[in-house]
């Protein structure tokens, strides 16, 4: 069996991490997923954390995986469920927190999407994109919650600089 992909599993939220700046829900469905996903990097925009195109592409893709892994994956495409997005902004330091209302997941029993026996699997790599992309990522509760944080640096990629 391949090993995980050593995502942090947390039990509560970090305390005063910034300003919430969006606190919204929408249905679990496809169009509200696309929808969401371009409010969101509109107002990163706005808040100048989007600070190049490549940046923006990186944060559509995470965007995307996380967004489709709550509708698709936690809420089983129910339009009946929904799906919770909050954005926090501390300076260039921001985070976003999804929050789906399926039954979770255990992040550590992903496969390495990286190791030999797990190449040809369908699943697995969307959670690798966002921890490659992301500065942090932590999941809570039962698996059903992830809150991804980054820092973005003007004019340049912010994981490229915090290492």
């Amino acid at each position: 069996m391949a090993s995980g992909i050593g995502i942090v599993f947390e039990t509560q939220v970090p305390a005063g991490f910034g300003k919430t700046v969006l606190d919204e829900v929408f249905e679990s469905s496809y169009p509200a997923k696309a929808q969401m996903i371009l409010k969101l990097l509109d107002l990163l925009g706005a808040q100048g954390l989007l600070p190049d195109q490549e940046e923006e592409t990186k944060m559509r893709l995470c965007l995307d995986e996380v967004l489709v892994n709550a509708v698709k994956h936690g809420n089983k495409l129910d339009p009946t469920k929904k799906v919770r997005v909050a954005v926090y902004v501390d300076g260039l330091r921001w985070g976003i927190r999804v929050e789906d209302e399926g039954p979770g997941f255990d992040p550590s029993a992903i496969p390495n999407p990286e190791d030999p026996e797990s190449l040809l699997l369908e699943r697995g790599r969307g959670v690798l994109i966002i921890k490659s992309f992301m500065d942090e990522v932590h999941y809570y509760d039962r698996g059903n919650r992830i809150l991804m944080i980054r820092t973005a640096q003007p004019g340049g990629d912010a994981k490229k600089e915090t290492q």
